[in-house]
């Protein structure tokens, strides 16, 4: 968003406050809870979602440069993404074609521009070739150039990285990102730094924990000493961005801005963005900074959420440093102690077989859109409640 779409969402929020009112949809959505636990469901929900479907797996400053790379294996497939000597981004199976062990490991920038397999040295360009064969009288009948790396569908788009965990998938990124790109592109997040990522095992459902990143509306019961005792409860605008959408969230201070003349406004020092990119990516937009969090499915009981933390430049100094060291490590307990903590007890109750309803409200409508949408891929549309 750039100055002017800041300061109209600004205007927006400072209209529900004083109205005390916020965005809601037509109507309640009813869900059974055996929709976080059925086996079958869960494994029609890994192999749509995060096999078949294209994830947005962070923006493009985890790339600043060719030969930066970085992998993950959470969709149950291992993928590696680097960005190639062109700049442009490339994704693999992360396989070597001998003996299948990994090529690449973590993250970082490749020595030399190659990949090297730690197992026998074979070795590859960021195009995926293969360039090396050591002991190649062993291999007299195998032809390098059909033993590259596998290529995986990605883009880069608007300062985000998509990637389709699928060989013989399409990545359509103009249907997968609608106008998410554009709404977030006056952010600048392809020039951000990565300050520290942490990953976080949770005992809950993907789906149930996942919904906790899209309402405002627990603040007050879940947070009220940490985000609850700066932000309006209950309070959001809301805008449906394809598949996606964007929260925004007014703090406490946005009253200030009544007193401010418009030129001079500030939106992110009191207005907090959340954006979804479907289906387990969320950025969390705020004063000098963003967050990013990924959630995978384990099973249908437990989760993996990687947590991310990205600032417009390096520290410049000790105590910037330990400055942001203390606010990552403080929003780390703030969502182990109070999100998943809940969340863990939520799980509770799924766990139990006893079979309830869960509602979601017309005030919940970023977690009505996020079952919507899975529910739209997987044939499986939610219900809703009758309007009175």
């Amino acid at each position: 968003m750039h100055a002017d779409a800041l300061a109209a969402e600004a205007e927006i929020l400072l209209d529900h406050v004083a109205r005390k009112t916020t965005c809601l949809d037509e109507a309640e959505m009813i869900l059974s809870n055996s929709s976080y636990r059925d086996p079958g469901q869960f494994a029609e929900e890994t192999r749509r979602l995060f096999r078949e479907h294209p994830l947005c797996v962070g923006p493009s400053c985890l790339l600043r440069e060719p030969g930066d790379y970085f992998t993950f294996d959470d969709t149950g497939v291992p993928i590696l993404i680097l960005r190639d000597r062109d700049r442009g981004v490339r994704a693999f199976l992360n396989i070597c074609s001998h003996r299948g062990a990994p090529v690449a490991v973590g993250s970082g920038q490749l020595p030399g521009g190659l990949l090297s397999c730690p197992y026998h040295a074979w070795t590859y360009t960021l195009e995926g070739r293969l360039r090396g064969i050591p002991g190649r009288e062993g291999f007299p009948n195998c032809d390098r150039a059909e033993l590259g790396l596998t290529p995986l569908p990605a883009a880069e788009r608007d300062g985000m990285i998509y990637v389709l965990a699928d060989p013989g998938g399409t990545l359509d990124i103009a249907a997968v990102q609608g106008d998410l790109g554009r709404d977030m592109a006056g952010f600048g997040l392809e020039d951000h730094y990565l300050f520290d990522t942490t990953c976080i095992p949770v005992r809950q459902n993907w789906k149930s924990l996942l919904e906790g990143y899209h309402e405002f509306y627990h603040f007050a019961a879940l947070h009220p000493n940490t985000i609850g005792a700066i932000s309006y409860n209950n309070i959001c605008h809301y805008q449906q961005l394809g598949p996606n959408h964007r929260l925004s969230a007014p703090k406490l201070t946005i009253a200030e801005l009544r007193e401010t003349p418009r030129a001079q406004w500030r939106p992110r020092d009191h207005v907090s963005f959340v954006y979804y990119a479907f289906p387990a990516t969320v950025f969390f937009v705020v004063e000098d900074h963003f967050q990013l969090w990924r959630v995978y499915p384990v099973d249908a009981c437990n989760s993996v959420v990687y947590q991310s933390l990205f600032l417009p430049r390096p520290p410049a100094d000790e105590a910037e440093e330990h400055h942001y060291r203390e606010f990552f490590e403080m929003i780390t307990r703030v969502v182990i102690d109070e999100d998943y903590w809940l969340g863990e007890m939520l799980q509770r109750g799924i766990d139990s077989g006893i079979e309830r309803n869960v509602i979601i409200g017309r005030n919940e409508i970023g977690v009505q859109n996020m079952h919507r949408q899975i529910g739209r891929v997987l044939g499986r549309p939610p219900r809703m409640a009758k309007v009175a």
